[in-house]
């Protein structure tokens, strides 16, 4: 696999290198977007990472034009391959603009050994499967950008995002079907309802245990009070990065998907005692009738035999026959354990 890393910096570029095995990657260099035009038309490669500033062609150019060789290049037809953007100059509307121009993720300088391996790791598709598939999140938020934003970072870890544009469509859709939503993401400042009032309706609801996480550019402690108050889990400050907000979810959507188990096992363990009962009453009927003979045989010999079971356990094994079901299995083992004893057949 090929891997084309551009950065205007060699200090830089020395280290991103180092993430990457040599025996999996063959890396190619380049200094700036131009170099990375060319090289990209050569070399083909199956992961970029991107720098943004830089002379000549800065990174949000540089992908555009990349996008746009994909989309006219006949005998390369694959638009999915994975460009990073790796920046210190991380803000909302930056990611935004990458995303516009064809960027697949971001990474934050500086970053720590072994953070971009695991993300290449999981954009190449290598890992087994999103850590969080198959949770829904609702997302409200009058700002199409900030949708937008965490539609993608939400969707790469495989959840399904519903979108709102205010309090009131989220509080509609999570009413509409409450048992399917696992996490709510929520703007503060919205138009026909805002924040507050919709985590009031929302626990008003019952759903004490869904998850509700508050995004805003309010940081003022009073307004933050009292989305707590209000039923909020955990507070994030507009802008934020991917890191931050899955450092926040995380814990909440781990916990929502081993309750999710849980429930899971719950029902499937009352099938299985369904089904116990079910063979136990068969059993019990298709036993009732041999064993009755067995009981109503005036010889005595039958029960000295096997060590004088006695008149009165006789008259138990009778009375459990017809007690419960598991009167048949219980009256069973005892008979059996009477004949093995006295023929000295050992048994578990």
């Amino acid at each position: 696999m090929k891997v084309l890393i551009v950065d205007d910096s060699p200090s830089m570029r020395k280290v991103l290198k180092r993430e990457f095995n040599s025996e999996t990657w063959e890396i190619v260099e380049a200094r700036d977007g131009a170099e990375a035009l060319v090289l990209y038309r050569q070399h083909l490669p199956d992961l970029i990472t991107m720098d943004v500033d830089m002379p000549n062609l800065n990174g949000f150019e540089a992908t555009a034009r990349i996008r746009g060789v994909s989309l006219s290049d006949e005998n390369y037809d694959d638009l999915k391959t994975p460009i990073v953007f790796i920046t210190s100059n991380d803000t909302l509307l930056g990611r935004q603009k990458g995303f516009d121009s064809g960027a697949t993720d971001f990474l934050t300088k500086p970053f720590i050994k072994g953070e971009l391996a695991n993300l290449v790791t999981h954009l190449t598709g290598k890992d087994a499967k999103p850590r969080f598939k198959g949770l829904t999140a609702v997302v409200a938020d009058d700002d199409k950008t900030t949708r937008a934003i965490l539609e993608r970072m939400l969707s790469a870890e495989g959840i399904h995002c519903i979108m709102a544009v205010n309090g009131w469509e989220a509080y509609e859709i999570i009413k509409g079907e409450p048992e399917n939503i696992d996490i709510l993401l929520t703007d503060f400042l919205m138009p026909l309802m805002d924040g507050l009032e919709l985590c009031h309706k929302v626990r008003e609801l019952g759903m004490v245990r869904l998850p509700i996480i508050c995004l805003s550019a309010v940081p003022e402690r009073d307004y933050v009070v009292q989305m707590f108050k209000a039923g909020v889990n955990d507070y994030i400050v507009k802008p934020f990065t991917k890191e931050e907000l899955f450092a926040r979810c995380r814990v909440h959507l781990e916990a929502r998907q081993f309750s999710k188990q849980l429930e899971d096992q719950v029902v499937e363990l009352k099938k299985l005692n369904k089904i116990k009962d079910k063979m136990l009453a068969i059993t019990s009927h298709d036993l009732r009738s041999p064993l009755s003979g067995i009981f109503k045989q005036k010889k005595p010999w039958i029960w000295n035999r096997f060590g004088l079971i006695g008149f009165w356990n006789k008259r138990l094994l009778r009375r459990n026959i017809w007690r419960n079901p598991k009167g048949s299995i219980w009256s069973l083992k005892i008979l059996a354990k009477q004949m093995c004893t006295s023929t000295g057949i050992l048994t578990a």
